[in-house]
């Protein structure tokens, strides 16, 4: 009793002094919450026009995949005037061509004019026809131009055609059945119904792969074009296969 008489005032100082200083922490932790800013992040999800746009965007693309478009802009005049030739004649014409150009200059015009009666006797094919086959020939090998080869780059079309004044309105997406891919090009025959009535594999081909000439004869042999007053007309269909590999 006598020991808490004596030390009541130390020990009430001490009791005071440690209100005081647990008021003073409470009062700074107090102030210190006060000051924990509050982090958040406003996620604004991107404008659905952005998005509607690259769909369109996306299908445009895959819509121009399977597109076909006419490519005879530039040799109306040479397929009203161009007769029929088989692919036999053509080989056989065009080697006779090639032998032409292989004799002495000083005989060359003469050796290719032999060269060419020889083959209109031979495969019925005319000289002023010749002259519009070899034209054909070189203008069916020029396809393949810059803008041409941008088209088909950024579209990977499956397939062209050419017929002067003529629309496509039915044909069927080439399937890539083969296991290798190239550029094969039919020539067709064309009745005023718009049916394929001929169809054969025209020289200015990439590719002499049997599976991609079987392809290409049996699709273009579906197509299905417009009507016309003309009772026969001569175009081609160009298709470009992508391999399975």
């Amino acid at each position: 009793m006598n020991f808490i008489e004596q030390y009541k005032a130390t020990l009430m100082t001490f009791l005071a002094t440690g209100i005081v200083v647990f008021s003073l922490f409470s009062i700074h932790i107090t102030k210190k919450s006060e000051f924990i800013a509050e982090s958040y992040y406003d996620l604004t999800p991107e404008p659905e026009e952005k998005n509607e746009e690259f769909i369109e965007e996306l299908k445009e693309r895959i819509a121009a995949t399977d597109k076909a478009f006419n490519e005879d802009q530039e040799f109306k005049e040479i397929m009203k005037n161009f007769k029929t030739v088989s692919s036999n004649d053509y080989e056989r014409t065009m080697k006779s061509i090639e032998d032409s150009k292989s004799e002495d200059e000083d005989n060359n015009e003469q050796t290719t004019e032999s060269y060419n009666e020889s083959s209109t006797h031979s495969y019925g094919v005319k000289k002023t026809e010749l002259e519009s086959f070899n034209k054909l020939n070189e203008t069916l090998k020029k396809r393949s131009s810059t803008e041409q080869a941008e088209a088909h780059s950024k579209f990977k079309s499956t397939l062209s055609y050419s017929l002067v004044g003529r629309t496509l309105l039915r044909f069927k997406t080439p399937r890539y059945l083969c296991e290798q891919g190239g550029k094969i090009v039919v020539t067709i025959a064309v009745n005023s119904s718009g049916n394929v009535t001929d169809a054969y594999i025209n020289g200015a081909s990439t590719s002499k792969n049997q599976c991609l000439t079987n392809q290409a004869i049996n699709y273009a042999k579906t197509v299905q074009f417009d009507n016309s007053n003309t009772a026969e007309q001569l175009g081609s269909i160009t298709f470009y296969f992508k391999g399975k590999g």
